[in-house]
């Protein structure tokens, strides 16, 4: 079973972006700019399955921006960047469900 990363992006012209993608993609992503200035993640979550993945992704998306912004703040006050708990998974081992 794969398991999915659903992500929100906070890019530096201050655009938010949704997305998901397996979590065997994170080498990948890795190679492509984890360190980068451009973005960064301000929302992960975990799920086991595509279809749990796929809903939490579409209900992210019919968000208003400042619902998605309440929302990512009850976990993320600051609005931190994440990318490094993306390699150090054991973080959120207790939100995949």
């Amino acid at each position: 079973m794969n398991e999915y990363i659903i992500f929100v992006k906070l890019l530096k012209n201050k655009r938010l972006v949704i997305g998901r993608m397996k979590l065997s993609g994170i080498k990948e992503l890795n190679k492509i700019g984890l360190n980068g200035q451009s973005w960064k993640i301000i929302h992960l979550e975990f799920r086991k399955n595509i279809r749990s993945a796929e809903m939490r992704e579409n209900k992210l998306k019919s968000l208003t921006r400042t619902r998605l912004l309440e929302e990512i703040r009850k976990s993320n006050p600051e609005l931190l960047d994440l990318k490094h708990t993306i390699i150090s998974r054991n973080f959120f081992e207790e939100l995949i469900y």
